[in-house]
């Protein structure tokens, strides 16, 4: 079963994607702290994160350069209310396959597309739980 880890501040954004991922078939897992999710991560587990682009204490990306440090090859969806245009994305995250950057808000059906476009050799997941 594909394991996606959402980090997002905002507990109600976590809660949404979290529920909505999982009713699509998704194991999640969630943090709203970026630290949190930081000091609990282990490499391997995860096939996707969701990580929020602005969070206090520890931004998406610094966030995403540490955990990078020891699981380079783990899938990114970041999500931002900002307006980032791709070149930024690739200056704060050079020489990485850095994923994809989604504007909030966002449906979950969308987002839901989205997962299932970034992991492509994973199963179609059962509806439901």
């Amino acid at each position: 079963m594909t394991r996606i880890l959402v980090i997002d501040d905002e507990p109600d954004i976590a809660t949404v994607i979290k529920a909505g991922l999982q009713h699509r078939g998704f194991q999640v897992d969630s943090f709203t702290s970026p630290t949190d999710a930081l000091a609990h991560y282990a490499p391997g587990i995860y096939q996707l994160l969701i990580v929020d682009v602005r969070m206090p204490k520890m931004n998406g990306f610094e966030l995403i350069r540490e955990i990078r440090k020891f699981d380079p090859a783990v899938k990114v969806l970041f999500l931002t209310a900002l307006d980032i245009a791709e070149g930024e994305l690739e200056e704060v995250l050079p020489d990485t396959n850095y994923g994809l950057l989604v504007r909030k808000p966002i449906m979950i059906e969308q987002l839901f597309r989205m997962v299932k476009g970034s992991l492509p050799s994973t199963p179609e997941p059962s509806g439901g739980r």
